[in-house]
């Protein structure tokens, strides 16, 4: 992993050089990145949704993520650049605050905040770092989110940025290095991973929501053969209070004081280490969802795993 990781990080470096090899050349002098502003763009294959809450968690610490507050690049050519910010919480700061952190993706595809009418931009000619700008048409104003590689299994995904002005880009996300967001060819590296959280929208301000689903334990017969623990797939390790095992009652449900959060990636483990033949019809009830439910006779192996949703 300090292998992969470093690999990752002499790519950005190289990157970052000849990104200050082209400012060289670069005519502008300014942030506004108005020229991109009528840069033609292109997303193929992607259908672009209306409006819809969210909160972007920067993977590798979950406590910060994206805001609109800028910080002051220093060196020749001084700039706004933005990195992962601290998350804030109803409980201890102030709304004016908050919404700071809440975006929405338009039928435009922009990252939009609506606190401050103002949208995630690549500045082209400042080594591509990010900030927030009037909201334009431009291709360096469009953005998509994916998962691949690894992401599906870390509850992540990947920000892509639209745009064709330099074919390099073509295939760019958002990335953190050096101490700043900016846009830099995408790989399977956790320092171009976000977790992206649901808000509920209002007109004037967004909050974000935790949604709980609760978890049963439905038994058929047999019930003493039945143990399941569920492991958060991000934080790498059990969910407290969600495991459960020699249940003695049969064809009854079982309230297990479990609660998971909608949205956040889990692995679900069913054993049935007695006899090793499965659930017999038994399963486990997360909403409405059934767990396991097919994890029944003649498995010939004790236990079985299910990644949650």
């Amino acid at each position: 992993m300090v292998e992969e990781f470093e690999q990752v990080d002499t790519a950005e470096n190289e990157n970052m050089e000849s990104d200050a090899v082209m400012t060289e050349s670069e005519e502008s002098e300014e942030m506004k990145s108005r020229e991109s502003a009528n840069e033609t763009w292109h997303i193929e294959n992607k259908k672009l949704k209306g409006p819809a809450g969210f909160v972007l968690k920067y993977l590798p610490e979950q406590k910060k993520g994206l805001a609109v507050w800028h910080t002051n690049r220093g060196g020749r050519r001084r700039h706004n650049m933005l990195k992962p910010e601290w998350l804030k919480s109803w409980k201890k700061n102030k709304a004016a605050d908050i919404v700071l952190q809440d975006f929405e993706r338009d039928n435009k595809g922009r990252l939009y905040n609506r606190a401050k009418n103002k949208c995630l931009d690549a500045q082209r000619s400042h080594e591509d770092d990010l900030c927030f700008w009037n909201c334009h048409n431009g291709g360096n104003q469009q953005f998509w989110f994916e998962q691949w590689g690894d992401d599906g299994k870390k509850g992540a995904v990947h920000i892509h940025i639209g745009g064709n002005a330099r074919n390099r880009r073509r295939h760019a996300c958002v990335d953190y290095g050096g101490n700043r967001l900016y846009i830099h060819g995408c790989h399977n590296g956790d320092n171009q991973r976000w977790v992206k959280l649901v808000a509920s929208t209002t007109t004037s301000t967004t909050t974000t929501t935790t949604v709980l689903e609760t978890v049963s334990m439905m038994t058929a017969s047999f019930p003493e053969k039945i143990e399941w623990i569920i492991h958060d797939v991000v934080k790498k390790r059990p969910v407290p209070g969600c495991s459960g095992k020699s249940y003695s009652t049969w064809y009854s449900e079982h309230k297990t004081g479990c609660k998971l959060t909608k949205g956040r990636r889990y692995k679900i483990t069913c054993f049935d280490k007695l006899y090793k033949e499965g659930w017999a019809e038994g399963y486990l009830k997360i909403g409405k969802k059934k767990i396991c439910d097919d994890f029944t006779w003649d498995q010939n192996k004790a236990s079985k795993e299910i990644t949650y949703p």
